[in-house]
């Protein structure tokens, strides 16, 4: 966990100065148990297109972590058989494989299949009404307005949200399989990434949706319009489905 420990407390970044925020990089179902003993507790939390946050994971590790990630010449060698892996031996790849629904608690980690499992029926919305807040990290700008129209944050709402410009909503848009960002993945790697993440890909679509239906919520209750600043102009709402892919002379990235 990490409290907010620069000169400005992180509970006075907004206007709630009697609440205690902890910033924490825990399973949910531990920063529960280990918040049973407060009187109420609000979660709130951001979602990010599983291939993005992947592929930022990636960058991460392989540049914070030489030791681990060094062997590591492509995306493509991580989920390569354990014989083969890439990984210092006994390392796990569990942040590339539905590591959101396992935060969240949707699933639990096993280490012998390299997998997250879920002992009980997957249930994605109600994950994501564990939470009282749910932003969108492909639209940061909006989710930030949501944050403080949803916790009473009046001063931050009027000051940046109550006279929004034209370009700042063009800094970030809905996901798209075709996204340069996506296209850093090999055919092969992508097939990686859908197949290990698809309860992920569940959860941050219905995220998205309550996500949407907030922002109305929002919009009609302060007459200031956000909606259309999700999307540019031909864009609409929708979900990405798994692409096919296939590598050279019609196989699939299992060689049949």
């Amino acid at each position: 966990a990490a409290y907010g420990n620069t000169t400005l407390p992180l509970a006075s970044r907004f206007d709630f100065p009697h609440c205690e925020i902890l910033s924490a990089i825990w399973p949910l179902p531990t920063v529960q148990a280990k918040l049973k003993y407060k009187k109420e507790s609000v979660f709130v939390t951001f979602m990010r297109d599983p291939p993005s946050r992947i592929m930022s994971q990636w960058r991460s590790d392989t540049h914070n972590l030489p030791e681990v990630f060094g062997s590591c010449k492509s995306f493509d060698y991580l989920f390569a058989k354990a014989e083969r892996s890439c990984l210092k031996k006994g390392t796990q790849p569990v942040q590339y494989s539905d590591f959101a629904t396992l935060m969240v608690g949707g699933c639990k980690w096993s280490g012998d299949k390299r997998a997250c499992t879920a002992p009980l029926q997957f249930d994605a919305p109600a994950l994501v009404d564990q939470f009282a807040f749910v932003g969108i990290t492909e639209h940061f700008d909006v989710s930030m307005c949501l944050f403080f129209f949803t916790f009473g944050d009046e001063g931050k709402f009027k000051k940046y949200c109550k006279h929004r410009t034209a370009a700042a909503p063009l800094a970030n848009r809905a996901p798209k399989v075709a996204d340069p960002f996506r296209s850093m993945f090999s055919p092969r790697a992508l097939s990686y990434v859908w197949r290990a993440n698809r309860k992920d890909s569940d959860l941050y679509w219905t995220a998205y949706r309550q996500f949407v239906r907030s922002v109305q919520v929002m919009e009609a209750a302060t007459n200031v319009h956000f909606i259309s600043r999700l999307f540019t102009k031909g864009d609409e709402y929708h979900s990405v489905e798994e692409p096919t892919v296939r590598g050279k002379q019609g196989r699939n990235d299992d060689g049949k």
